[in-house]
């Protein structure tokens, strides 16, 4: 219960984020097509023992819609009581998405500009726009797709245990990543 109250305040928190403040980034990609990564200081994003090795590229028996890429910044990793608490800040231009993945613990998501749709395993996709926000339930299969006609921006919050990887790749995002253990 200690842990779901803490990641409840995690979520709440993000009503409190300051929209200018993250808006003021000048983080820019130079390929729009490829997914950028910058981790903590604290430990790696994700290690290679998360990948999986399955290239499952499906959810609900499709292959989702868009192209890998994107940019994912974390903006906090901190760690409290022997928790990591994780928050991202997310751009992905129209038509691109994440690999397909899935968490160990629930994450939630709130739009800060543009729209997303959420695709994951066993759910009809969810469509959320700015000002809203969604929660992806741990180890369920998922995406989350720019299908809108402007950039998207969103973030992501995280409370995991120490040594827990944010995120577990299940589609290998190109023939150039091979995965290792």
């Amino acid at each position: 219960m200690k842990t779901l109250t803490k990641y409840l305040f995690i979520a709440s928190a993000a009503i409190f984020i300051n929209h200018s403040a993250l808006a003021a980034s000048d983080n820019t990609i130079a390929d729009q097509h490829h997914l950028k990564i910058y981790p903590s200081e604290h430990e790696p994003l994700f290690s290679p023992k998360s990948f999986t090795q399955s290239k499952d590229n499906k959810i609900n028996g499709e292959v989702p819609p868009g192209k890998i890429g994107g940019v994912n910044e974390i903006i906090l990793s901190q760690m409290v009581d022997g928790m990591h608490r994780y928050v991202s800040r997310v751009t992905r231009e129209p038509g691109l998405r994440v690999y397909v993945h899935y968490h160990h613990f629930p994450v939630t998501t709130c739009v800060l500009k543009g729209q997303t749709t959420l695709y994951l395993e066993g759910y009809q996709p969810k469509i959320t726009e700015a000002g809203q926000c969604f929660t992806m339930p741990a180890n369920t299969k998922g995406v989350n797709y720019n299908s809108g006609k402007e950039t998207a921006v969103f973030m992501d919050f995280m409370l995991l245990p120490v040594g827990v990887d944010t995120i577990v790749p299940l589609e290998i995002p190109g023939s150039s990543l091979k995965p290792s253990h």
